[in-house]
């Protein structure tokens, strides 16, 4: 799933991570040194979009379950979250995991 990366990718990753810049009323990314930072950042920088796009399919108290699983699995699969912007990713990430949740009634 990870795999190896081309050099591009591995580049375009290491830039990526880290700290918010509101620079300009643009929101970049600054250079962090680890994936650990970089999902840190991550997780401060998109959750409440996140929570704001699952409680407005699941309702606000599912929500917080479905941020936990979505950015669970953006942490397993570090290797694949785009470059910025990755919200679409967690977006999409999100949706399926409302779907596969009131599929089988486990969370909403």
């Amino acid at each position: 799933m990870g795999g190896d990366l081309s050099a591009p990718t591995r580049r375009a990753r290491a830039d990526w991570g880290g700290a918010l810049s509101q620079e300009a009323g643009c929101r970049t990314l600054l250079v962090m040194s680890n994936p650990q930072e970089q999902f840190t950042e991550l997780w401060h920088a998109e959750a409440p979009r996140v929570l704001a796009f699952a409680s407005r399919h699941v309702g606000a108290e599912a929500a917080h379950d479905v941020v936990a699983e979505t950015f669970m699995i953006a942490w397993r699969r570090w290797d694949e979250v785009p470059t910025p912007p990755p919200i679409a990713w967690l977006l999409v990430t999100a949706r399926k995991v409302i779907v596969r949740a009131l599929a089988g009634h486990g969370m909403c």
